[in-house]
């Protein structure tokens, strides 16, 4: 099956949000299906055939969320492909993270996530994220300053 998450046949196209409230914390859910299942990290999710980037992201960080954003800038892109212990791909996206800010409504947890969190700078290694999870908030931060 071609629309299969686990071992696709073709890699997967999404997108994520590094999204800041107007304290600057960010916002990390915690993951309710796999792959990383009860792991914390950006919300974002799979693109659907006929959507925009754009109107993806705002349709998933309302299902994951409950909240709007207003996308700001692209901020890179990060390729996962996790491979089993054959060494068959498992897993494989493309996904596009954006530059978000939180515009209304109050964060709750929805579809596909176990829990959602405004988490400040000083606490985010309460929350075991992978490293590219890290570096992206790192690297939305670094734009984010260059834009203000």
């Amino acid at each position: 099956m071609s629309g299969a998450r686990a071992y696709p046949a073709h890699p997967r196209v999404g997108v994520g949000a590094v999204v800041f409230d107007p304290m600057q914390r960010v916002l990390l859910v915690q993951r309710g299906q796999p792959p990383h299942q009860g792991q914390w990290g950006l919300p974002g999710g799979m693109l659907q055939l006929g959507e925009t980037l754009q109107d993806a992201l705002h349709r998933e960080i309302r299902e994951e969320c409950q909240i709007e954003i207003k996308i700001v800038d692209l901020i890179s892109v990060y390729e996962p492909i996790l491979r089993d212990q054959e060494g068959q791909v498992a897993y494989h996206y493309v996904v596009l993270d954006y530059l978000c800010h939180w515009q209304k409504g109050t964060l709750r947890p929805g579809d596909d996530v176990r829990a959602a969190a405004w988490v400040s700078p000083p606490n985010m290694g309460k929350y075991e994220l992978m490293p590219a999870a890290t570096q992206m908030i790192a690297a939305a931060r670094a734009l984010a300053a260059k834009q203000a």
